[in-house]
């Protein structure tokens, strides 16, 4: 097995407790840890790839300074985290997925308690899934409330869009391994 080395992720550095940000987040494989608790799974990520499984797509969120970045979301209530994976990128990408398989999660804890986290439980995660798309219709896509692009990109050209580096990242190395292993 692959030693991938994934590091914590912080988000919302602007809190003042010390802690490099707000909450935490630590991924973990379905190899480290086969099942999750699906009541802690708050939402979802999905990589999504071509039927080739040499693309993945990519949306472009609708408002000030956003990135380019993988389609998901937040969980509705009494939904599986498949489910919302389906869900999440049907909405924001008008693209339906099949073969949806968890890979691992983003195990998130609260470092302090903030504006930027008040939603969420102290503990939770958010599902890590990969999903194969049919893409033939995507040339219809019509912007929507929340994202204005979508794109289907080869793996080697994620840096153009992810920024210097971002193929080469332990997630990045991760998923497309799964993605060529099926």
């Amino acid at each position: 097995m692959t030693n991938y080395n994934f590091k914590p992720k912080y988000w919302y550095k602007s809190c003042s407790n010390g802690n490099p940000g707000c909450s935490k987040g630590t991924f973990v494989t379905v190899d480290e840890q086969p099942s999750f608790n699906e009541e802690e799974m708050t939402g979802c990520e999905v990589f999504v790839t071509d039927q080739t499984k040499t693309k993945v797509l990519l949306i472009k969120q609708n408002g000030k300074g956003r990135n380019w970045e993988l389609p998901g979301g937040h969980r509705d209530e009494g939904e599986t985290p498949e489910e919302c994976a389906a869900r999440e990128t049907l909405e924001e990408s008008g693209v339906a997925i099949s073969n949806v398989k968890l890979q691992g999660a983003m195990v998130m804890e609260k470092l302090c308690h903030c504006d930027h986290n008040s939603r969420y439980p102290d503990k939770s995660h958010v599902a890590h899934f990969t999903g194969v798309a049919d893409i033939s219709g995507t040339d219809d896509f019509t912007e929507n409330r929340e994202v204005s692009e979508i794109i289907f990109v080869p793996f080697e050209e994620i840096d153009e869009y992810w920024g210097e580096g971002a193929k080469d990242t332990p997630y990045m190395k991760y998923m497309i391994d799964k993605i060529e292993a099926t």
